[in-house]
């Protein structure tokens, strides 16, 4: 598979993804990714710098952050990705009638907190095509970069 190389608005932020997805800026700092030719689901990722005291403040705000997501989230999990270490979990929703599943990926990374997510028709789950895209997902996520 063919990759594309993404830079954040802000230049700390990279990662790497298929070259068939298309790439957005869907609201100030929420990046949007997707196949437009072959809708599987919405990756986006929403990169927060988190400031404090120093460097051990910062790593605790960022970890509290995580363990509180695994806390408050049924059947949530801790997901080791590389470098990191990922709070992991899906939510239902409905929208319009349509039910849809969330699947949320929140990890730190130096002073970044990542939160990202993949939204797909609840229906379609199983799907292997949609399968696969959420593993490309978990691709992208264990390239990230944060270069500041």
């Amino acid at each position: 598979m063919k990759y594309k190389k993404f830079v954040s608005n802000q230049g700390w932020l990279s990662l790497d993804y298929p070259a068939d997805w298309t790439q957005s800026e869907e609201e100030a700092g929420t990046y949007l990714f997707m196949n437009n030719d072959n809708w599987k689901g919405s990756f986006r990722i929403t990169p927060l710098k988190i400031t404090g005291e120093d460097k051990a403040d910062i790593d605790s705000r960022i970890q509290s952050y995580v363990n509180d997501e695994i806390k408050d989230n049924k059947d949530s999990k801790l997901l080791k990705f590389g470098q990191f270490k990922a709070a992991h979990y899906s939510v239902t929703k409905d929208q319009n009638e349509n039910p849809l599943t969330i699947l949320y990926w929140i990890f730190g990374l130096k002073q970044v907190l990542v939160i990202a997510t993949f939204t797909i028709d609840t229906t379609r789950l199983t799907n292997r095509d949609v399968r696969h895209e959420i593993n490309s997902c978990k691709k992208a996520l264990e390239t990230i970069k944060i270069d500041k």
